[in-house]
Formats: C-alpha cells, structure tokens, sequence
C-alpha cells in the first residue's frame, strides 16, 4: 500500500524538464563534499532535459521510467532502470537512476520506486536486480541495504577525480516488486 500524498506514474517526454531538475538537484544534495564542485556548478539543465527527452522517446521497451510527484504538486523523485548495462551472466536488470530530493525522503517515495521499478523488469523476466552507488554515499547505501541489497563488487569511477562505487545486488526482487 503506497503512503498518501504522492503518485507514482510511467514518465512520458513531457516529464524530461522535471526529471533533469531533480536529477541535477540530487546529484548537488547527494554528491557535495563527494565530487568537486566544479562538477556540480556546471549540470545544466537544457542540456540534461535534452539527454532525458532523447531517452524518453527511445524505442526501449524493456526500460522503465517513473517519476514521483507530490499530489497537486512537483515531480520529486524518479527511477530509470532496465537491462544490465554489462552484463556478465542471467537476465538481471539494474537501477541505472534512482533520486528522490531530500526533502521528500522518508515518505515512502523510493521503496514506491523501486518497488515499481522492480515490478517492471519482472514483466520482462529480470527477476534480479543491481545498482551501483558511490562508496561514500552512505545515505544511499542504507537505503539498499534496507532493502536487502547486498554489496557484490567495487570499482573506480571518475567523476572529476576518482572515487569507488560499489554495486548492490538483489537476487529475488519479488519482496521489492511487492513495495
């Protein structure tokens, strides 16, 4: 049962303004302190809702995109996911994106993500699921670990330096698909 207050609905073209503004607003919330500043300042938020209309019109049907909105009011959260970007073994899907802005959290919004996220991929038989987060991202990091999400793999990363992320990985997204 989803918290009153907020929907969560498929993204449509229309949503790519919104999704690159709580994209570069969550990545500017998350990563301060984490990647250089300079990284952050230069987001712009033309060039990200262009990038986010081109993959919302893509032809991909095994990708899912749902956003978050507040009832009467602004998107706040998303979530991209869809096939593993290098798969290795099995079908699994990965969470490519999952943002919700800080002062919408702990409402419920990204266990309703991911749980629609999850149910998505399940459609197309992607019964695992992955998702690969900066290492120093602790809030992240407990939020998948709430749900489960065991750590399977580390690797650099350059983001104007380099860092670590770290992947989480679900073998069975069935209690995720359940939200």
């Amino acid at each position: 049962m989803r918290p009153a207050g907020f929907t969560i609905r498929r993204a449509t073209p229309e949503d790519a303004g919104n999704i690159a503004r709580v994209k570069i607003q969550g990545w500017r919330e998350a990563y301060t302190g984490l990647v250089p500043d300079q990284i952050l300042d230069q987001l712009d938020l033309d060039d990200n809702t262009r990038r986010w209309r081109e993959i919302l019109c893509a032809d991909r049907p095994d990708t899912a995109i749902f956003v978050s909105e507040i009832v009467g009011g602004p998107v706040v959260g998303f979530i991209d996911c869809g096939p593993l970007r290098h798969a290795t073994e099995g079908a699994g899907g990965e969470i490519l994106a999952l943002y919700v802005l800080q002062s919408a959290q702990r409402r419920g919004i990204g266990r309703s993500l991911m749980g629609a996220g999850a149910e998505s991929l399940r459609f197309f038989d992607m019964t695992q699921l992955t998702a690969w987060v900066l290492a120093e991202n602790w809030p992240a990091r407990g939020f998948y670990e709430a749900f489960g999400g065991a750590v399977t793999a580390e690797k650099p990363v350059t983001i104007g330096r380099t860092l670590s992320e770290v992947s989480y990985f679900w073998r069975d997204t069935s209690r995720l698909a359940a939200g």
